[in-house]
């Protein structure tokens, strides 16, 4: 059964050796972590019905739930990537776990003490 459906785009422009990859034996985000450094992410978790062409490569029907991931990539203002990955619902679950922010303490100068 498929995990997911994965639609990727990249600015050639700001990647202009991804042109001439061979993505038979490596995956684009693989390809792009090795060799193009990004300076900022965003992602965006949410849901939708999949469309015809996920529905599809997912052997569902048009509008079956899923969990959307669409992230994005920059490196200064320029963009790098767009990828928007479609999960089917209930087969796959996103999870964070998270502590307290802890807060280090530093040692402080005054102009009294440094004199």
């Amino acid at each position: 059964e498929p995990l997911a459906y994965e639609q990727r785009w990249v600015s050639l422009p700001a990647v202009p050796a991804i042109s001439g990859v061979d993505f038979s034996h490596s995956p684009p985000g693989s390809w792009l972590l090795h060799h193009t450094p990004w300076t900022e992410a965003e992602h965006r978790i949410g849901a939708a019905g999949a469309d015809a062409e996920a529905a599809a490569a997912l052997g569902v029907t048009p509008g079956s739930a899923c969990l959307t991931v669409e992230r994005r990539t920059w490196r200064g203002g320029d963009g790098i990537t767009l990828v928007r990955q479609s999960f089917l619902a209930g087969q796959y679950e996103l999870v964070a776990r998270f502590g307290p922010r802890q807060t280090i303490a530093t040692p402080s100068t005054s102009a009294a003490a440094a004199g």
